[in-house]
Parts: C-alpha cells; structure tokens; sequence
C-alpha cells in the first residue's frame, strides 16, 4: 500500500507542476517580442503576470484576479474582483483593462487563465480585447 501511496503522490505532484501558471509561461516566452504592457487575468493572472514581468522587466502590468490571489506585485497594478460572482470591482477593473489597452503604444502581452474574462464583465472591454488580439 506505501508503494501504491507514494506512486499516487509523484503524479499527482507531476501533474500539479505541470500546471503552474509560473513555469507555463516562462517555458513560452522566449519567441515573444516585448510587448509595451502586460495585462493577466483570471485566478491565475498574478503567477503569469510574475514570470512576464521577470523576462520582460519595467513593462507595465496590470493584474485583475480573485480576492484570494490579490496580492501586491512589485512593478505590477493588482486588481482584486469577484469570482465567481461578479462584483463592482470587476466593473472598475474591466475599465481599467479598456483603459490599459487604450494607452498601448504597442504590442501588449495578454496572459489569461480560465474563465478570467468573467473577473471583467465590461462588454466594451472584451471587444477592444478581441479587436487588439487580431
């Protein structure tokens, strides 16, 4: 049984590090440009955000995630929003994505994790998303 036990815990463990957001991106961001601003969101967005922002130091990021996972990231504007309710603040942190996205002056490296877009119910948001990201 320890065996079956120890066995069960190396692949639950592979398959938790297979998932880090961190390592994810880091592992893609060799072939991308540099972008002029970083925008993450979702659960994940504040781990992705990291890791650009350590291969890309001094762009601007802006980082919506859940309560849970709002902490301050040198360099980086956090926003907290509700999940998987929406709340006033992913109204305000949706603007602030429009906001961001408007006041690009060039490539911006957008990292979203899940259901992130939920974090910023803003319909004008996900359409001058999907209008940068063609």
């Amino acid at each position: 049984m320890d065996r079956l036990r120890a066995q069960a815990l190396r692949i639950f463990q592979a398959g938790v590090a297979a998932a880090d957001p961190h390592a994810a991106v880091t592992a893609v961001l060799d072939d991308v440009q540099t972008p002029a601003r970083i925008i993450a969101v979702g659960k994940a967005a504040r781990r992705m955000a990291a890791a650009a922002m350590a291969r890309f130091p001094g762009v601007p990021a802006l980082v919506v995630t859940n309560y849970e996972n709002a902490t301050p990231l040198a360099g980086a504007t956090v926003m907290a929003a509700g999940h998987p309710v929406p709340d006033e603040n992913g109204a305000k942190a949706a603007q602030a994505v429009i906001a961001a996205l408007q006041a690009s002056d060039g490539p911006v490296l957008a990292l979203i994790s899940g259901v992130g877009p939920r974090f910023c119910l803003h319909r004008r948001a996900r359409c001058v998303l999907r209008t940068r990201l063609r």
